[in-house]
């Protein structure tokens, strides 16, 4: 995916999957819900976010919309979710996307 460096209103979606099942958990009873970005700077600098439901978690999806002035630097971000919750308490896999000028 590629996105447009200074955009703002784009979501970002991450499914926690089950590792073992390869099926959606079940986080309606998190009480973290974190998007952790790697810019891709020499310093691969961390910044996090917080994340929502895109339901009710039962289907294990969360979101964040790029907020103005989150995305300034191009290049290739990774990103992944950090979640606590009674099944499941740990990050996912990482996902990448590309900030073009």
């Amino acid at each position: 995916m590629e996105i447009k460096l200074g955009s703002y209103g784009t979501h970002i979606n991450i499914t926690v999957m089950d590792e073992s099942t390869s099926l959606p958990l079940n986080i309606s009873s998190a009480t973290v819900k974190k998007f952790v970005f790697i810019l891709p700077t020499p310093a691969r600098r961390e910044v996090i976010k917080t994340a929502s439901f895109t339901t009710d978690g039962s289907d294990g999806k969360l979101s964040y919309v790029i907020a103005y002035g989150d995305l300034t630097v191009s290049g290739d971000w990774e990103v992944y979710a950090y979640v606590e919750s009674t099944p499941y308490n740990g990050n996912t896999s990482s996902s990448f996307f590309t900030v073009v000028n």
